[in-house]
């Protein structure tokens, strides 16, 4: 017991800030006023260390989006930033009149994260969402 203690006292508290549980698919649908796969077509860095990606989209989803433009933090400024590449296609989710970010907690995420079948998933949710 007092060996576990210890571990427990000696992991830094930032191997924990960024879990942020797992929405239901059709929460994801149903939070979002559009949803697409978009290619990252340019990127970059401001003076706050902020990552701006500009993004082409590829197949709409769900809605009519109304920003192209996906930001994140760094890894150097945040423990839950995520990397981010020209070339790199991601499964956005947003919401009118919101900024789209990234990070370990948005629903937004590079498509392999969903994958075929999360992908899947979040198109059969959309379609039973507009029965």
């Amino acid at each position: 017991m007092k060996a576990l203690i210890l571990l427990i006292s000696i992991i830094p508290s930032f191997a924990f800030a960024c879990y942020c549980g797992d929405e239901p698919v059709e929460r994801k649908v149903a939070d979002s006023d559009f949803i697409f796969i978009g290619v990252i077509v340019e990127s970059y860095i401001d003076s706050e260390k902020t990552i701006h990606n500009k993004l082409e989209i590829q197949d709409k989803i769900k809605g009519e989006a109304d920003s192209i433009w996906l930001t994140n933090e760094t890894l150097e400024t945040s423990t839950c930033g995520q990397l981010t590449s020209v070339g790199m296609r991601y499964l956005v989710f947003g919401e009118k009149g919101t900024p789209l970010s990234l990070s370990s907690c948005t629903y937004t995420q590079a498509l392999h994260v969903y994958g075929l079948k999360g992908l899947n998933e979040v198109q059969e949710a959309v379609n039973k969402a507009r029965q």
